[in-house]
């Protein structure tokens, strides 16, 4: 969108077929995301989220803390099923 070249050392793929409203069919529907930084009002996570399901796990918590969402029948994330 910036008009430059992309450095063959970025990894993903542009957004801008998304921004114009196309929902290209090789797009992916699930991901991996990690905050591993330090920060006083979030927690250091990973986890994955799919169409059906969202997973985090809060490693540094004791004891651990999961939580695990049916996003289909609880879009709202009010029933942790971990």
């Amino acid at each position: 969108m910036a008009g430059v070249e992309v450095p063959t050392s970025m990894q993903g793929r542009t957004l801008t077929p998304l921004l114009a409203g196309e929902s290209p069919a090789d797009w992916r529907t699930d991901f991996f995301v990690e905050h591993l930084f330090e920060h006083p009002e979030i927690p250091k996570h990973e986890g994955v989220r799919g169409e059906w399901y969202k997973y985090a796990r809060y490693f540094e918590q004791e004891p651990l803390y999961e939580e695990l969402y049916d996003l289909q029948n609880d879009p709202l994330e009010m029933r942790n099923l971990a």
